[in-house]
């Protein structure tokens, strides 16, 4: 198994907070897994389709990542959690991602840079960590989106005009920032968390086989 990357039946080993992710009908998709400040219960949060920020029981679908993170920063990201499943702000939905998008660590609130349309599942999971100044990969070393990323946004989104306008841009993929998860040392770069993500993949897919079957 890749460093760290952990299933459902080791939840309850969860310091706070972790990054979760599963794979999908369309791909993959990303999620925080945190326990909440107030009753001690770990819950999902995920963005999910555009103004959607959804917190739900745990999914036994989900392995999740431990991050190097001292104890109080796990802890204060747990009550970021709490703060924007509280403030239930409707988050529009884009691709790009600028470095000073971050979630404000005393309200909850989305502050989007302007020349960014909103966020994606991966997103969503970069701005809450900028929150408190945790940069999890390098955004500079990230390639610009390929022919393949394109046409899975214009698939997925054939009608929307202002994503279309988002490229050139690149494109955050969930098994890239849970591979970053698995770095120890921040920021992460392109080549270390490509590589990475595709040890997670594989456990992810090694995981779910054996859960069919009955392991």
């Amino acid at each position: 198994m890749a460093k760290k990357l952990l299933v459902a039946d080791s939840v309850n080993r969860v310091r706070h907070f972790a990054v979760a992710f599963r794979l999908t009908q369309h791909g993959t998709h990303a999620g925080i897994l945190y326990r909440c400040p107030v009753d001690n219960q770990i819950y999902l949060l995920h963005f999910g389709a555009a103004g959607e920020v959804r917190r739900e029981p745990w999914s036994a679908s989900y392995a999740w990542c431990a991050l190097n993170l001292l104890h109080d920063e796990l802890y204060q990201l747990s009550q970021l959690c709490k703060l924007i499943v509280d403030l239930r702000e409707e988050i529009p939905y884009g691709v790009s991602f600028k470095c000073d998008t971050r979630f404000c660590v005393n309200t909850g609130h989305l502050e989007l840079n302007t020349a960014q349309k909103g966020l994606t599942c991966a997103t969503f999971v970069l701005a809450l960590l900028n929150g408190f100044n945790i940069n999890l990969i390098d955004t500079e070393t990230w390639p610009p989106a390929s022919a393949a990323d394109l046409q899975y946004i214009a698939d997925y989104f054939p009608d929307d005009v202002e994503i279309a306008l988002e490229f050139p841009c690149s494109r955050y993929k969930p098994q890239e920032v849970a591979g970053a998860c698995l770095v120890d040392n921040m920021p992460v770069v392109y080549e270390m968390a490509i590589a990475k993500a595709e040890e997670v993949m594989a456990d992810i897919s090694y995981y779910l086989d054996r859960k069919r079957v009955g392991y």
